[in-house]
């Protein structure tokens, strides 16, 4: 079949640049990364190709989510599928890792959709998400010591003797990630706030100007440094596509709220010095807590 996206990786073109265009005739995406000596991080062609793909669903009617989003299945049987949305840094996979600690002997389940890159879209008038990635590409000193170990049989890592070294591991069969996944919460990871827990923000205008600010306190993922703001929380297609996201945006909270669907902000103090660990465990807490009461927790 005919792609959708093509990326040259290492074009000899001495232009010095990584960029992207939309060949209409062909109706194609297609991006370049100029070959140079300095781009020989794996995060150059990944995150390329992630912009590819967001760009193409955003021409679709899909919303790219930066974040991550599991399925969390109770002993009891009682299921949330919860989204937590932030750029690098911010918490996400840490949060899923102390939850699935934290709730070790009362969950049955955690699927995992998707653990860096996702979409959401509507569908017979119901928000449903999907993932961009059977693979997670991730810091080693984001996950508990033991997670990568557990599949290093399939895993793939790169540079673990220097900072900010990376892992591949499996994340969700291509099965779950092509999937249609109710979403019951949509929670910004706030890395910078001096809040714990979970909130949920009533006022539409209000959620989504912090979802759309896309704040976040650097802490060594990224050459950023200090307090910093990405359109959407998202480099990678949204921040270069703001005008035609923003509509995409628009629509995906209207609906949201329209169906009661709880939009919030767990706080992870990631960012904040002298936290500890205190606040990824109590945000954790509180999505448990979700999982198992529901919105009256909230």
């Amino acid at each position: 079949g005919k792609p959708d996206c093509i990326l040259i990786f290492g074009n000899d073109d001495g232009l010095n640049k990584c960029t992207f265009y939309h060949d209409d005739d062909m109706d194609l995406w297609v991006g370049s990364v100029t070959y140079n000596e300095k781009i020989d991080y794996f995060g150059y062609m990944k995150k390329t190709v992630l912009t590819l793909h967001n760009v193409a669903m955003m021409a679709k009617g899909w919303l790219p989510i930066h974040g991550a989003f599991v399925n969390i299945t109770l002993n009891d049987d009682r299921s949330k599928g919860i989204c937590l949305m932030g750029d690098s840094g911010a918490g996400k996979s840490e949060t899923i890792e102390t939850l699935k600690n934290l709730g070790n002997d009362k969950i049955k389940n955690i699927e995992v959709v998707f653990d860096d890159m996702g979409t959401f879209h509507i569908e017979n008038g119901q928000v449903y998400a999907k993932g961009t990635e059977i693979g997670a590409f991730v810091r080693l000193d984001d996950l508990d010591p033991g997670t990568p170990y557990r599949d290093m049989n399939r895993s793939i890592f790169f540079n673990p003797d220097r900072p900010n070294a990376r892992v591949i591991t499996p994340a969700a069969p291509y099965s779950v990630v092509t999937t249609n996944h109710k979403v019951d919460l949509f929670a910004y990871a706030n890395n910078y706030g001096d809040g714990f827990g979970l909130r949920r923000i009533e006022d539409l205008e209000e959620a989504k100007g912090i979802f759309i600010e896309g704040k976040r306190m650097a802490k060594g993922t990224t050459q950023e440094q200090g307090l910093s703001k990405t359109f959407f929380a998202n480099p990678f297609g949204p921040m270069q596509r703001q005008e035609e996201c923003q509509v995409l945006i628009d629509k995906m909270f209207d609906a949201l709220f329209d169906q009661d669907i709880p939009v919030g902000e767990v706080y992870t103090c990631l960012g904040l010095p002298n936290k500890g660990n205190h606040g990824i465990d109590e945000g954790a807490a509180a999505l448990l807590d979700f999982v198992k009461n529901g919105k009256k927790d909230i």
